[in-house]
Protein backbone atom coordinates (compact mmCIF):
# COMPACT_ATOMS: atom_id res chain seq x y z
CA UNK A 1 0.00 0.00 0.00
CA UNK A 2 2.85 2.38 0.69
CA UNK A 3 3.80 2.36 -3.00
CA UNK A 4 0.38 3.60 -4.16
CA UNK A 5 0.28 7.01 -5.81
CA UNK A 6 -1.11 9.89 -3.71
CA UNK A 7 -4.22 9.87 -5.90
CA UNK A 8 -4.78 6.15 -5.34
CA UNK A 9 -4.39 6.59 -1.59
CA UNK A 10 -6.89 9.47 -1.55
CA UNK A 11 -9.29 7.43 -3.67
CA UNK A 12 -9.02 4.51 -1.26
CA UNK A 13 -9.84 6.73 1.70
CA UNK A 14 -12.73 8.38 -0.13
CA UNK A 15 -14.24 4.97 -0.87
CA UNK A 16 -13.95 3.87 2.74
CA UNK A 17 -10.75 1.83 2.24
CA UNK A 18 -12.04 -1.50 1.00
CA UNK A 19 -10.84 -3.56 -1.94
CA UNK A 20 -7.73 -1.43 -2.54
CA UNK A 21 -6.13 -2.60 0.69
CA UNK A 22 -3.81 -5.60 0.39
CA UNK A 23 -4.82 -8.80 2.07
CA UNK A 24 -8.44 -7.81 2.71
CA UNK A 25 -9.89 -9.99 -0.07
CA UNK A 26 -13.21 -8.20 0.26
CA UNK A 27 -13.26 -8.68 4.04
CA UNK A 28 -14.19 -5.05 4.74
CA UNK A 29 -17.85 -5.53 3.84
CA UNK A 30 -20.85 -5.64 6.20
CA UNK A 31 -21.63 -9.25 5.34
CA UNK A 32 -18.10 -10.55 5.83
CA UNK A 33 -16.87 -8.66 8.89
CA UNK A 34 -17.88 -9.69 12.40
CA UNK A 35 -16.36 -9.11 15.81
CA UNK A 36 -16.49 -10.08 19.47
CA UNK A 37 -17.40 -6.97 21.49
CA UNK A 38 -16.36 -8.55 24.80
CA UNK A 39 -12.81 -9.08 23.61
CA UNK A 40 -13.01 -5.70 21.88
CA UNK A 41 -13.85 -3.97 25.16
CA UNK A 42 -10.67 -5.30 26.75
CA UNK A 43 -8.63 -4.14 23.74
CA UNK A 44 -10.16 -0.67 23.85
CA UNK A 45 -9.46 -0.39 27.57
CA UNK A 46 -5.82 -1.35 27.03
CA UNK A 47 -5.01 0.45 23.77
CA UNK A 48 -7.59 3.14 23.03
CA UNK A 49 -8.95 4.48 26.33
CA UNK A 50 -6.08 6.90 26.99
CA UNK A 51 -7.20 9.07 24.05
CA UNK A 52 -10.76 7.98 23.27
CA UNK A 53 -12.05 6.89 26.66
CA UNK A 54 -13.06 3.36 27.76
CA UNK A 55 -16.36 3.58 25.85
CA UNK A 56 -15.21 5.76 22.94
CA UNK A 57 -16.72 8.97 24.35
CA UNK A 58 -13.60 10.32 26.04
CA UNK A 59 -10.83 12.56 24.84
CA UNK A 60 -10.12 16.22 24.28
CA UNK A 61 -12.05 18.53 21.98
CA UNK A 62 -10.06 17.58 18.89
CA UNK A 63 -10.15 13.82 19.57
CA UNK A 64 -13.07 12.11 17.80
CA UNK A 65 -15.80 10.23 19.58
CA UNK A 66 -15.73 6.60 18.42
CA UNK A 67 -18.75 5.41 20.39
CA UNK A 68 -21.65 4.47 18.13
CA UNK A 69 -19.57 4.80 14.97
CA UNK A 70 -20.39 2.51 12.06
CA UNK A 71 -18.75 -0.89 12.62
CA UNK A 72 -17.43 -1.39 9.09
CA UNK A 73 -16.19 2.21 8.94
CA UNK A 74 -14.17 1.75 12.15
CA UNK A 75 -12.68 -1.48 10.84
CA UNK A 76 -11.72 0.12 7.53
CA UNK A 77 -10.04 3.06 9.26
CA UNK A 78 -7.92 0.71 11.38
CA UNK A 79 -6.89 -1.07 8.18
CA UNK A 80 -6.08 2.31 6.63
CA UNK A 81 -3.86 3.30 9.56
CA UNK A 82 -2.17 -0.10 9.59
CA UNK A 83 -1.32 0.02 5.88
CA UNK A 84 -0.32 3.69 5.77
CA UNK A 85 -3.31 4.87 3.74
CA UNK A 86 -4.41 7.23 6.52
CA UNK A 87 -1.59 9.13 8.19
CA UNK A 88 -1.15 9.27 11.96
CA UNK A 89 2.05 8.09 13.66
CA UNK A 90 0.17 7.28 16.88
CA UNK A 91 -2.67 5.40 15.21
CA UNK A 92 -0.34 3.63 12.77
CA UNK A 93 1.67 2.26 15.71
CA UNK A 94 -1.47 1.08 17.50
CA UNK A 95 -3.11 -0.45 14.43
CA UNK A 96 0.11 -2.11 13.28
CA UNK A 97 0.19 -4.10 16.51
CA UNK A 98 -3.39 -5.30 16.02
CA UNK A 99 -4.40 -8.50 14.28
CA UNK A 100 -7.36 -8.70 11.93
CA UNK A 101 -9.39 -10.19 14.78
CA UNK A 102 -8.33 -7.39 17.14
CA UNK A 103 -9.49 -4.75 14.67
CA UNK A 104 -12.84 -6.45 14.15
CA UNK A 105 -13.41 -6.94 17.88
CA UNK A 106 -12.48 -3.39 18.88
CA UNK A 107 -14.70 -2.05 16.11
CA UNK A 108 -17.60 -4.22 17.28
CA UNK A 109 -17.28 -2.97 20.85
CA UNK A 110 -17.08 0.72 19.92
CA UNK A 111 -19.95 0.47 17.44
CA UNK A 112 -22.15 -0.89 20.22
CA UNK A 113 -21.54 1.98 22.66
CA UNK A 114 -23.99 4.87 23.03
CA UNK A 115 -22.65 8.20 21.78
CA UNK A 116 -23.28 10.96 24.29
CA UNK A 117 -22.71 14.27 22.50
CA UNK A 118 -25.47 16.84 22.88
CA UNK A 119 -23.38 20.03 23.15
CA UNK A 120 -26.08 22.72 22.86
CA UNK A 121 -24.87 26.05 21.51
CA UNK A 122 -26.12 29.04 19.53
CA UNK A 123 -29.68 28.21 18.40
CA UNK A 124 -29.47 30.37 15.29
CA UNK A 125 -26.19 28.82 14.19
CA UNK A 126 -27.57 25.33 14.80
CA UNK A 127 -30.62 26.13 12.66
CA UNK A 128 -28.34 27.15 9.78
CA UNK A 129 -26.35 23.97 10.30
CA UNK A 130 -29.48 21.82 10.25
CA UNK A 131 -30.41 23.15 6.83
CA UNK A 132 -26.91 22.52 5.51
CA UNK A 133 -26.77 19.02 7.00
CA UNK A 134 -30.16 17.89 5.73
CA UNK A 135 -30.65 19.93 2.55
CA UNK A 136 -27.38 21.58 1.56
CA UNK A 137 -26.89 25.26 0.75
CA UNK A 138 -29.54 27.24 -1.11
CA UNK A 139 -27.07 28.14 -3.87
CA UNK A 140 -26.28 24.48 -4.52
CA UNK A 141 -22.56 24.83 -3.77
CA UNK A 142 -22.61 22.69 -0.61
CA UNK A 143 -24.41 19.32 -0.82
CA UNK A 144 -26.42 17.88 2.05
CA UNK A 145 -24.16 16.11 4.53
CA UNK A 146 -26.88 13.51 5.11
CA UNK A 147 -26.47 12.34 1.53
CA UNK A 148 -23.40 10.44 2.72
CA UNK A 149 -23.50 10.66 6.52
CA UNK A 150 -26.05 9.56 9.12
CA UNK A 151 -28.92 9.06 6.71
CA UNK A 152 -29.57 5.70 8.39
CA UNK A 153 -30.07 7.40 11.78
CA UNK A 154 -33.61 8.53 10.96
CA UNK A 155 -32.77 12.15 10.11
CA UNK A 156 -34.95 12.28 6.98
CA UNK A 157 -36.46 15.70 6.37
CA UNK A 158 -37.27 17.65 3.24
CA UNK A 159 -35.32 17.12 0.05
CA UNK A 160 -31.66 17.38 -0.90
CA UNK A 161 -30.28 20.46 -2.54
CA UNK A 162 -26.78 20.71 -3.92
CA UNK A 163 -26.54 17.07 -5.01
CA UNK A 164 -26.37 16.44 -8.79
CA UNK A 165 -29.76 15.30 -10.04
CA UNK A 166 -31.56 16.17 -6.78
CA UNK A 167 -34.51 18.54 -6.65
CA UNK A 168 -35.11 21.29 -4.10
CA UNK A 169 -36.77 21.23 -0.70
CA UNK A 170 -39.97 19.77 -2.13
CA UNK A 171 -38.16 17.13 -4.15
CA UNK A 172 -36.68 13.73 -3.46
CA UNK A 173 -36.84 12.58 0.20
CA UNK A 174 -33.60 12.21 2.10
CA UNK A 175 -31.90 8.84 1.61
CA UNK A 176 -28.49 7.27 1.96
CA UNK A 177 -26.81 7.60 -1.40
CA UNK A 178 -25.80 4.37 -3.12
CA UNK A 179 -22.09 3.63 -2.84
CA UNK A 180 -21.45 6.24 -0.13
CA UNK A 181 -20.34 5.08 3.29
CA UNK A 182 -19.21 8.11 5.24
CA UNK A 183 -18.81 7.94 9.01
CA UNK A 184 -21.58 8.78 11.44
CA UNK A 185 -21.23 12.46 12.34
CA UNK A 186 -24.14 13.31 14.62
CA UNK A 187 -22.94 13.78 18.18
CA UNK A 188 -19.33 14.25 17.10
CA UNK A 189 -17.28 17.02 18.71
CA UNK A 190 -17.57 20.36 16.92
CA UNK A 191 -13.87 21.20 17.24
CA UNK A 192 -12.85 17.87 15.74
CA UNK A 193 -15.22 18.14 12.77
CA UNK A 194 -14.15 21.73 12.10
CA UNK A 195 -10.51 20.66 12.20
CA UNK A 196 -11.20 17.91 9.68
CA UNK A 197 -13.18 20.21 7.38
CA UNK A 198 -10.37 22.79 7.37
CA UNK A 199 -7.83 20.06 6.62
CA UNK A 200 -9.92 18.68 3.76
CA UNK A 201 -10.38 22.20 2.36
CA UNK A 202 -6.58 22.63 2.25
CA UNK A 203 -6.03 19.20 0.73
CA UNK A 204 -4.41 17.60 3.78
CA UNK A 205 -5.41 14.88 3.35
CA UNK A 206 -6.70 14.91 -0.20
CA UNK A 207 -9.98 13.05 0.06
CA UNK A 208 -11.76 13.34 -3.26
CA UNK A 209 -15.40 14.35 -2.65
CA UNK A 210 -14.78 15.68 0.86
CA UNK A 211 -11.95 17.91 -0.32
CA UNK A 212 -14.27 19.47 -2.89
CA UNK A 213 -17.14 19.85 -0.42
CA UNK A 214 -15.02 21.41 2.31
CA UNK A 215 -13.33 23.80 -0.14
CA UNK A 216 -16.76 25.07 -1.17
CA UNK A 217 -17.76 25.91 2.43
CA UNK A 218 -17.35 29.28 4.12
CA UNK A 219 -16.01 29.53 7.68
CA UNK A 220 -19.55 30.39 8.84
CA UNK A 221 -20.99 27.31 7.16
CA UNK A 222 -18.36 25.11 8.80
CA UNK A 223 -19.19 26.55 12.23
CA UNK A 224 -22.91 26.17 11.63
CA UNK A 225 -22.92 22.58 10.46
CA UNK A 226 -20.54 21.48 13.22
CA UNK A 227 -22.70 23.23 15.82
CA UNK A 228 -25.69 21.22 14.58
CA UNK A 229 -23.70 17.98 14.49
CA UNK A 230 -22.39 18.42 18.04
CA UNK A 231 -25.84 19.20 19.44
CA UNK A 232 -27.58 16.12 18.00
CA UNK A 233 -26.16 12.72 19.03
Amino acid sequence: MRNLTPFAKAFAVALGVSALLPGTRGEATPAAVAGDPEHGGALVEARCAACHGPDGNGGQATVPRLAGQDFVYLYRQLLAFKHGVRASPVMEAIASAMSERDMRDASAFLAGQARRGGQAGDAGLEAEGRTLFLQGSTDGRVPACAGCHDASQGWFAGGMRGMPGMRGAGGMPMMRMSGRNGPRLLGQRAAYVQQRLRSFAHGTPAAGPMSAVAASMSARQMRAVTAYIAAHP
